[in-house]
């Protein structure tokens, strides 16, 4: 399986249209986590990826911001009748758009498969209730996540309580733009205590949070941006 970045606010290869929000695409089995800021820059950072968009088949939105969500509209109306999975955390004149724009909301609030070794952890609370999607590869687990609004230390303990075992990669926005190099230097700390390997912080992150998970996880740390692809049986 391979994760390709297709939104995020850096750019990590020429050509590819960087903006605010975070998305990325899982090949096989066809599921796109949430969807940035607009559509236009996720379709043209697809077609640089020559990924056609029937190769689509789900949609798992993290949590109910904009600039995870934005690209989402706009997309539905080129997709054949996809899942879009979600939590009550989401609006209901939300949910009434993206069936009127022929997707099939799907509401998960608790641990649950939502295609074979792919899960949803279900909404953790916090200043915005938000979901992270684990991915099971070769007996180990990787933790993908949009802003983690509840705390990425707590998505980590969340995945540990769910499954019995911590994630070896923890990929996507960690919301640390104001936190001190010092606190993330402690928080990077306490990830890799729980048995983290591999960091991979991006979009809402923060360069003082970028520098001190490099600083901390130094081989395991993983540059992100939209263009990249990770091959997770390569890390694992």
């Amino acid at each position: 399986m391979k994760i390709c970045i297709v939104f995020d606010n850096r750019s990590f290869r020429p050509g590819f249209v960087s903006g605010w929000g975070f998305s990325a695409f899982l090949e096989p089995p066809g599921i796109l986590f949430d969807t940035g800021s607009e559509t236009k820059a996720l379709l043209d950072n697809f077609s640089l990826f020559n990924i056609s968009l029937e190769k689509i088949h789900s949609i798992f939105l993290s949590h109910f911001h904009w600039d995870h969500t934005g690209g989402l509209l706009g997309m539905l109306p080129l997709l054949q009748t996809p899942r879009v999975f979600l939590h009550s955390g989401f609006s209901s004149g939300f949910m009434v758009e993206i069936k009127r724009l022929r997707g099939e909301p799907v509401i998960i609030d608790r641990p649950q498969e939502i295609a074979p070794d792919i899960f949803s952890t279900g909404p953790l609370a916090g200043p915005v209730p938000e979901a992270g999607l684990i991915i099971k590869i070769k007996r180990q687990l990787a933790l993908l996540t949009g802003c983690a609004h509840p705390g990425i230390l707590e998505m980590v303990k969340e995945t540990k309580r769910i499954f019995g075992q911590s994630p070896f990669l923890v990929l996507g926005g960690f919301h640390l733009l104001r936190t001190s190099h010092k606190k993330a230097l402690s928080l990077a700390c306490a990830l890799r205590e729980e048995g983290v390997q591999l960091a991979a912080p991006s979009h809402c992150t923060g360069e003082k949070a970028l520098q001190a998970f490099a600083d901390i996880f130094q081989d395991g740390f993983l540059e992100i941006g939209a263009g990249k692809v990770l091959k997770l049986e390569e890390l694992s």
